[in-house]
């Protein structure tokens, strides 16, 4: 006859197999807790000399699964005690998780994959994908091309996990989520370069601060597209220097200054003061550069406030964080509003000698 009561202590583990209530009752009244912890503890010394715990590489071809994950137990065969402990854990929280029920182990997989063919159209690669969301590029293939089955037929999956997807929704389909090697329009890179030699910043000094050579350099302000990590350097380098002058402490360095300028000026080039972050982005090919005057901005208050809120203690970071806006563009608004002010103010009276002084 099968058993119909089987009690448990919560505390020690302790299992009977009585076949009534009272049997059980009386069994779980009169067991040992050190006796059961005691057996226990045997039987894991037991185990453990028939497992093998060396560690074991995945060898899977897309996938590189981490020792320490349920995945690397389940799909490797692990049994190092990382991967056991995790697939323990896993196993306590899904048991837990079913007796609450809440358990959702899977969810429709089209949502998911509508979203990572969107950011693939949008030129970010599953490569790249797996990078900023963390998800085994193996699993990605399959939710895309599918995997071939028995009868030789490759379905994409149908179900993933809700981490999964989580996961693959919260990557945006920006310019900053794209790789490094992905071809962008190079109009920002160019508008940003010339910029600088408005200033006087000659092509030899910014090639080599983008990491390339005077003739790479060249080519580069010829290229209708260019990679995302050039574009990267060339804005990190403006970013550096667009308020910053030159070096001219030897007559070369100033020769190569006033030839920059020459030739950005004939070349109709616009300097960084031209372009504003709100109304005019120095990025997007639509828009031209204000040339009449300061660009007067929608998010910012007057400069005047501005100062206020510096003479107040607060730094340019956080006035860009209460307006919305970056730093360097609080940064420019205050020394557009220096320069106004220095030009209307005309310029500076000679001195006059005292009364008491010979003219």
């Amino acid at each position: 006859m099968a058993d119909l009561h089987v009690p448990r202590h919560e505390e020690c583990g302790f299992r009977g197999t009585p076949s009534t209530a009272g049997r059980a009752a009386l069994a779980l009244r009169q067991h040992s807790c050190d006796r059961q912890r005691r057996l226990a503890a045997a039987r894991d010394r037991a185990g453990e000399a028939l497992v093998d715990r060396t560690p074991k590489p995945c060898r899977h071809k897309n996938a590189r699964h981490q020792h320490g994950t349920d995945a690397c137990y389940k799909l490797d065969g692990c049994n190092c005690l990382p991967c056991t402990r995790a697939h323990s854990a896993y196993e306590t929280r899904r048991v837990r998780l079913i007796a609450y029920g809440r358990w959702q182990p899977y969810v429709d997989a089209g949502p998911a994959a509508a979203h990572v063919r969107h950011l693939m159209a949008a030129g970010i690669g599953l490569r790249q994908i797996t990078a900023l969301s963390g998800v085994p590029r193996g699993a990605l293939w399959k939710l895309i091309y599918g995997k071939r089955g028995a009868d030789g037929v490759q379905r994409p999956s149908t179900r993933i996990r809700p981490e999964t997807e989580s996961r693959l929704l919260a990557v945006q389909d920006s310019a900053e989520s794209l790789a490094g090697g992905v071809r962008v329009d190079a109009t920002g890179t160019h508008r940003r370069l010339q910029a600088l030699m408005t200033l006087g910043w000659p092509e030899f000094r910014l090639a080599k601060y983008i990491g390339m050579t005077a003739s790479n350099f060249a080519q580069l302000m010829d290229r209708g597209r260019v990679t995302k990590a050039t574009a990267d350097r060339v804005a990190n380098v403006y970013d550096q220097l667009w308020d910053t002058p030159p070096p001219q402490i030897i007559a070369a360095d100033k020769a190569a200054a006033r030839r920059a300028r020459e030739h950005a000026q004939q070349q109709g080039w616009a300097p960084p003061m031209a372009w504003d972050e709100e109304l005019n982005p120095i990025d997007d090919p639509a828009t031209e550069p204000d040339l009449g005057g300061p660009v007067r901005r929608a998010k910012l208050p007057p400069a005047e406030e501005l100062q206020y809120l510096l003479d107040a203690g607060e730094s340019e970071d956080m006035i860009a964080s209460r307006f919305g806006v970056k730093a360097t563009a609080v940064k420019r608004a205050l020394q557009r509003d220096g320069a106004d002010a220095a030009a209307q103010a005309g310029p500076a009276e000679p001195a006059c000698a005292d009364e008491g002084e010979a003219a």
